[in-house]
């Protein structure tokens, strides 16, 4: 008998387990790439412009942020500018070199809160050159929409893009805004 209700506790304890896992996994999100804005400024040049093409994949839970996981990326060809000539000038070699690199990338490697909004920890990989970052971000969810807006400062001569200034010319602040849709 005893043995008995010690099973009857296991399989309650298992099954507990399973459910609260499956209740608190991070949910798939749909990323709405059309209307996603990736967005750059780099101060001290007076130069701004973007990037289109946005493919992600978001699994995130706002109340337990801990599986959560984000895997994106942008094709470089589409860089925009203020400036046809620039965005021209941007593509070759001495910047982002489209055709041989052609994906800017970001795989996360952890996402935690921090105060009311979160921060992805990951790897940012542009021009064959992957760097540690921290995108902090915050999550406006409204029932099965959201919008994740986040902010990366970098210097681009530490990816290669272009060149590295003393001065931290380089400087370069990426403003990101994207609509996703519960799975």
């Amino acid at each position: 008998m005893k043995a008995r209700q010690i099973s009857i506790l296991f399989v309650c304890v298992l099954l507990g387990a399973t459910l609260s896992s499956f209740l608190f996994a991070p949910k798939l999100w749909t990323v709405d790439s059309k209307n996603s804005k990736i967005h750059f400024v780099v101060p001290a040049r007076n130069h701004c412009g973007d990037f289109s093409g946005l493919i992600c994949t978001f699994k995130f839970d706002p109340l337990s942020p801990a599986g959560s996981y984000i895997n994106a990326s942008v094709d470089v060809a589409t860089i925009t500018t203020d400036n046809g000539g620039l965005t021209t000038h941007l593509k070759k070699p001495v910047y982002f070199d489209a055709t041989r690199y052609p994906k800017i990338s970001f795989t996360s490697d952890s996402v935690v809160k921090s105060n009311n909004d979160f921060i992805a920890f990951g790897k940012l990989t542009m021009k064959g050159t992957v760097h540690p970052v921290r995108i902090p971000f915050q999550f406006i969810q409204n029932g099965k929409k959201a919008t994740v807006k986040g902010t990366l400062e970098l210097l681009a001569g530490d990816y290669n893009v272009g060149k590295k200034s003393p001065s931290a010319r380089d400087h370069v602040i990426i403003t990101i805004e994207v609509p996703v849709t519960a799975q």
